[in-house]
């Protein structure tokens, strides 16, 4: 029944802020969220969000929505022999910015409104170190121009989150921290660096970094994405 699903959810998320995933390989220490809720949604929400090349110009914007756009079933991941794989997908999700400028400019992806910048994501799972939890976000190629002066910028790559579980059932805060262009984690347990990079009017890529404070994540821990009540079930 979905009832058990519900119970093993509201265990795991109160688990996940206070022990750490005890492994044989560093590589197999990755975590999934709410097991046994696989449909479960999520939301998200922060202030202001900052891009910056290393040691050069930043994109700012104000505030900012973390839209769920897929969430792998997983069944899937079990057929794809990936489910306790550090490439394991936790999801699709839309980076939703507004109020977005630079110099004092407006700036936007590519087709989008002024202001406006739409990013794509890939999240996986990351376990940072020991009692550390977080996302691996890897970034589809993200498309801006500055109308005013014509100028257009790509940003693609990867780069680590932190999630910190809160008082609050299904409540998580989210940051991403970055000086200069440099981020402040920069790696998974058992993985490699990653790094977000930035090309300016065709210019070589070079390295970049976001920053992101105290954005609040939401699970839903009631309804799935089929819109379903898991008290039903």
């Amino acid at each position: 029944m979905r009832i058990y699903r519900l119970v093993g959810a509201l265990v795991i998320a109160t688990a996940l802020g206070l022990i750490a995933v005890a492994t044989a390989s560093a590589a197999e220490t990755l975590w999934k969220w709410l097991p046994g809720s696989v449909e479960e949604t999520f939301t998200g929400k922060s202030g202001k969000i900052t891009l910056q090349l290393k040691g050069g110009a930043t994109i700012t914007c104000a505030n900012s929505l973390i839209l769920l756009t897929f969430g792998l079933d997983s069944s899937e991941l079990v057929e794809e022999g990936s489910i306790a794989g550090k490439d394991a997908i936790l999801a699709l999700a839309i980076l939703h910015m507004e109020g977005c400028t630079s110099a004092g400019l407006p700036i936007n992806s590519l087709g989008d409104a002024l202001k406006v910048i739409l990013a794509h994501l890939e999240i996986h799972n990351c376990m940072i170190k020991k009692e550390h939890f977080g996302w691996l976000i890897k970034l589809l190629p993200l498309h801006l121009e500055i109308p005013s002066v014509k100028l257009l910028v790509i940003f693609e790559g990867s780069f680590i989150a932190l999630l910190e579980a809160t008082k609050q059932m299904g409540h998580f805060v989210l940051n991403i921290n970055q000086k200069e262009g440099v981020q402040g984690i920069t790696k998974c347990e058992g993985g490699t660096a990653e790094t977000l990079l930035d090309e300016d009017d065709g210019e070589p890529f070079a390295q970049a970094g976001i920053e992101m404070k105290e954005a609040l994540i939401l699970f839903d821990l009631t309804i799935d994405n089929a819109g379903e009540t898991m008290m039903e079930k």
